[in-house]
């Protein structure tokens, strides 16, 4: 799982918080050019955890949805189910399905995460922010050089192996499990024990604890 959005204080360019046609913010003049300060509490990433499960990942931004551009045509992975909340950060796994992207994040080109969001923005009574962000509904996140939560919000490099072999087995036309630089070629491996069942012979009690080994790997 990776970090995809923080609570705290982040900056935006006033154009960025204005609805097009609009001068105002919850009833305070924004200047398009000046920057803001938006404070987002970590109860409304809470709120709003389970609404960034099953979206799209993009390499960098592209509003997608109904009042958006299809996801498909710009989609280079989906974010997981499993998404938690700890010490005022979102986590998700996250699933890139192309080759391209996944060595752009293996080589560290890039791998900093922006999650794109609907919400509204609410004027503070506290002088050290302009705004709070409210009602946070998720919208994809994109894969970006610089994002604005800086560089704690990124790619953990220790899922990509997984979303790698995904990624080969769509090439090769065949199931490969790569793991600590090891490949396990799982058509190969569920093959050998059912010939090794049809022949009625015994597996030798270390080829029993390796194929065991095996097992635990891909259910890790």
């Amino acid at each position: 799982r990776s970090p995809i959005l923080r609570s705290g204080i982040l900056e935006y360019l006033g154009s960025e918080l204005l609805v097009e046609g609009e001068t105002k913010v919850d009833g305070v003049e924004v200047d398009p050019d000046k920057i803001y300060k938006v404070y987002i509490p970590e109860e409304e990433i809470i709120k709003g955890a389970e609404t960034f499960k099953m979206i799209a990942i993009t390499d960098d931004h592209t509003w997608v949805g109904d009042d958006g551009e299809d996801a498909k045509d710009y989609q280079v992975g989906m974010t997981g189910e499993n998404v938690y909340v700890e010490d005022g950060f979102l986590y998700v796994p996250l699933k890139f399905t192309g080759k391209d992207i996944v060595e752009e994040v293996e080589n560290h080109e890039k791998e900093e995460l922006s999650s794109s969001y609907y919400n509204k923005f609410v004027k503070s009574d506290n002088p050290d922010y302009d705004f709070v962000a409210r009602d946070i509904k998720g919208n994809h996140l994109a894969l970006v050089d610089k994002g604005r939560c800086g560089s704690a919000v990124r790619v953990l490099n220790s899922n990509i192996g997984v979303n790698q072999m995904a990624v080969k087995a769509k090439i090769a036309n065949e199931a490969i499990l790569k793991l600590d630089g090891k490949e396990i070629n799982l058509d190969q491996f569920f093959e050998e024990e059912a010939d090794e069942r049809e022949d009625g012979k015994d597996i030798h009690e270390d080829s029993i604890s390796e194929n065991e080994d095996k097992r635990e790997i891909i259910r890790e």
